[in-house]
């Protein structure tokens, strides 16, 4: 093969990857709008249940989804991780042993 064909090659290969990448973030877009607007929708209908018969009004899916939007950013937690062992930490165990 010619450096021309390789080139060529090489070029279409990384349109194809780069097609597919977007492709994959425009799917991903999509689903996390559907979910966010399932989420308000759903939510949107529990308050209906449960808290405008208590005397509150009612909410729309907008409201609704930046009630739980709110919410998860208020009770988001963040794992710790865990401290690393020194080498000199394990040395110290063995000597007290």
């Amino acid at each position: 093969m010619s450096t021309a064909t390789t080139d060529y090659h090489d070029d279409e290969t990384h349109e194809v990857e780069a097609a597919i990448v977007t492709i994959q973030f425009l799917v991903w877009l999509a689903l996390a709008a559907f979910s966010s607007i399932l989420s308000g929708f759903v939510l949107k209908q529990l308050w209906g249940w449960f808290i405008v018969p208590l005397g509150a009004a009612q909410i729309g899916i907008a409201h609704a989804l930046g009630l739980s939007l709110l919410v998860s950013a208020l009770t988001l937690s963040i794992p710790r991780r865990k401290p690393r062992k020194s080498v000199c930490h394990g040395a110290q165990e063995l000597h007290r042993a």
